[in-house]
C-alpha cells in the first residue's frame, strides 16, 4: 500500500509514494493515540513532525515498543506519523496486489 502527496509537508516529498506498514492504535501516557507506521523507499529525506525519529514523541513511543517487545529497529527509512498528521499529509491511497 502506498500513500502520495500533493505537497511538501515537514519534508514529505510532493508526488513521491511512501510505503504503509502498519496503523495502530497505541496507549500512550494514559491517552489512547492512532500512529501510522511508514517507509521512504528513498530514505533521502526524514519526516520531521511529531514521532519522527528523535522527538520526544517518539521517544515515548520507542519506550512502549520495548515494554510491549515489540521489534522496532532495523528498517531503514521507516518513519511514524499521527493519523491526523496522515490524513492532512498524504491524499491518495494505492494498494498494489500480485
Amino acid at each position: 500500500m502506498t500513500g502520495g502527496t500533493t505537497k511538501w509537508t515537514r519534508d514529505l516529498a510532493s508526488g513521491h509514494a511512501y510505503v504503509i506498514l502498519n496503523a495502530d492504535e497505541y496507549k500512550l501516557n494514559g491517552k489512547s493515540t492512532r500512529i501510522v507506521k511508514l517507509r521512504n523507499p528513498w530514505a533521502r529525506t526524514k519526516f520531521k513532525g511529531a514521532y519522527s525519529e528523535g522527538s520526544d514523541e517518539y521517544k515515548k513511543l520507542d519506550a512502549y515498543f520495548k515494554r510491549e517487545s515489540i521489534d522496532n529497529h532495523g528498517e531503514g527509512g521507516k518513519f511514524y506519523m499521527e493519523w491526523s498528521t496522515f490524513r492532512k499529509a498524504i491524499n491518495s491511497i494505492d494498494v498494489a496486489y500480485g
